[in-house]
């Protein structure tokens, strides 16, 4: 199994154990199903690193994602060289 999967695959188990904790507990909400949901989100993360989804997409496609979906950690004055950044690991992958 690639990295990427294995990580996903620990996050997905980790989010369930910890539903199931506050399932247990009965908090008297239902904000486990929020775990829940986060598990079944990175099983899905999972299967699609397993079957190289980024690297099927459309060229176009990555960079959309890269450049609106992705969060930016730099401040609006370096964005120039982050830019790069995304526009360099686009194009690598």
């Amino acid at each position: 199994m690639d990295f990427p999967v294995v990580i996903w695959i620990l996050c997905a188990v980790l989010f369930f154990l910890y539903g199931i904790v506050i399932l247990s507990i009965g908090s008297g909400t239902s904000f486990f199903l929020v775990w829940f949901a986060l598990g079944s989100a990175s099983l899905v993360c999972a299967y699609l690193a397993h079957i190289h989804l980024w690297s099927r997409l459309p060229f176009s496609a990555r960079v959309l994602f890269s450049v609106f979906i992705r969060p930016v950690e730099k401040t609006p004055a370096s964005a120039g060289g982050e830019m790069n950044h995304l526009i360099a690991e686009v194009i690598s992958a």
